[in-house]
């Protein structure tokens, strides 16, 4: 570990050594649409016997990775989401079910 890094994720060292833990995960400026998404995937991820922490760790990591983040403001920063990891739970469930019936 460098000199000087944190001792663990989401902690800084203060000036003085001091450690101080950095607030994360302020989901204000997220969408009503996006916050909708987190909770369906978070609950799919608890369904397959993911920890509720972690469950909402990937929920809010595939919302950011296929939609960028938060809402922003200001003409022509819209973007076309990437479903792609949608797209792929899409097909492996699929998938599955066709193995279990058949």
């Amino acid at each position: 570990m460098p000199a000087g890094s944190p001792p663990f994720p989401g902690t800084s060292v203060a000036p003085g050594g001091l450690e101080v833990i950095v607030p994360q995960g302020d989901k204000s400026s997220y969408t009503g649409k996006q916050k909708r998404r987190a909770a369906h995937i978070e609950e799919g991820y608890k369904e397959k016997g993911v920890s509720t922490d972690e469950a909402e760790a990937r929920a809010w990591a595939t919302v950011n990775k296929e939609e960028g983040g938060g809402k922003k403001s200001g003409s022509g920063r819209g973007k076309k989401p990437n479903r792609s990891s949608s797209r792929k739970g899409a097909r492996k469930a699929a998938a599955s079910r066709r193995q279990k019936s058949g």
